[in-house]
């Protein structure tokens, strides 16, 4: 065995499941002995992936999206192996953010697979909080209560459905109390939302981190203290252009490292979209340079 194509049959709302069969033929075309595993439950594509790695396969391709890579991410870098396989992605998703960071994100399932036999394998670097790593983005505030209203959606996909869970976020609008220190900075007081992405896309084409890369050892911070509904709307046209530097409530930094601490009993926050809720309410964010092996589309 030299592949395995990991399939979540419910990524996209059940689009993984109906593109896994295209995903498979064009698999065993581009590479010899191709096995399909699918996940059944949360969870599944930690414990494959993991296999996949200590079975020494050559490549493992994920045909899901942001959680699913997060699975397998964990599942790879977790395994205990010297060299986990590179990792590529067929992106089926909601957001498919990741898929933006290596080149397959437009493309239909045959043409992603054709497009990963014709690439080349790339090193990223990978976030890590209490144990559990993230390969594109890390939230809290308005940007995990957006994520955790868009995983509840189930008719819309991509960047509508991070659209319409922002503007219900908007209608309950929350300051999160922190304090929070980085590399050469620290914040105490209220924020809207505290990001750090190790891609500069998130929630299905928002740039909060225009520009992050995954491959610069650093994860860039965005940390918004604007107050309320008021300051949230005057904000959210900038940041959807990318256009939110220079604003004094909008903090732009680089860093290896984030401490962050809440006065509230919980803090809940986002990995790849994956809501996470930690008590005591604090943590470390650290990155892991060059950490992750990836398969970039050809011509990338």
């Amino acid at each position: 065995m030299t592949t395995v194509l990991l399939v979540n049959p419910a990524a996209g709302r059940g689009r993984g499941a109906r593109a896994s069969a295209e995903a498979l033929r064009a698999a065993r075309r581009a590479w010899p002995d191709v096995e399909c595993w699918r996940t059944r439950a949360p969870g599944d594509g930690v414990r494959l992936a993991a296999e996949a790695a200590r079975a020494r396969v050559r490549r493992v391709i994920v045909v899901g999206g942001d959680g699913s890579v997060h699975e397998a991410a964990n599942g790879l870098l977790g395994a205990g192996v010297a060299e986990p396989p590179p990792l590529g992605v067929v992106p089926v998703g909601t957001g498919n953010d990741f898929a933006r960071a290596v080149g397959t994100s437009r493309l239909r399932p045959a043409h992603a697979i054709a497009a990963l036999a014709a690439g080349r394998v790339a090193r990223f670097d990978a976030g890590s909080v209490a144990g559990e790593w993230f390969v594109n983005s890390m939230g809290a505030g308005f940007d995990a209560q957006t994520a955790e209203r868009a995983n509840r959606l189930r008719r819309l996909r991509g960047f509508a459905a991070y659209a319409v869970a922002v503007v219900q976020s908007l209608a309950h609008i929350r300051m999160l109390p922190v304090a929070a220190e980085w590399d050469g900075g620290a914040f105490g007081g209220e924020a809207l939302l505290i990001e750090l992405g190790n891609n500069s896309s998130t929630g299905g084409g928002f740039r909060l981190v225009p520009d992050a890369r995954c491959d610069d050892g650093r994860l860039d911070l965005c940390l918004m203290s604007c107050k309320g509904l008021r300051g949230a709307l005057a904000r959210l046209p900038a940041v959807l252009l990318a256009r939110h530097r220079g604003y004094p409530d909008v903090t732009l930094a680089r860093t290896t490292f984030l401490d962050l601490r809440t006065g509230d009993d919980e803090l809940v926050v986002h990995l790849d979209g994956e809501i996470r809720r930690y008590r005591p309410a604090a943590l470390r964010v650290t990155i892991a340079a060059g950490c992750f092996p990836v398969i970039l589309a050809g011509g990338r």
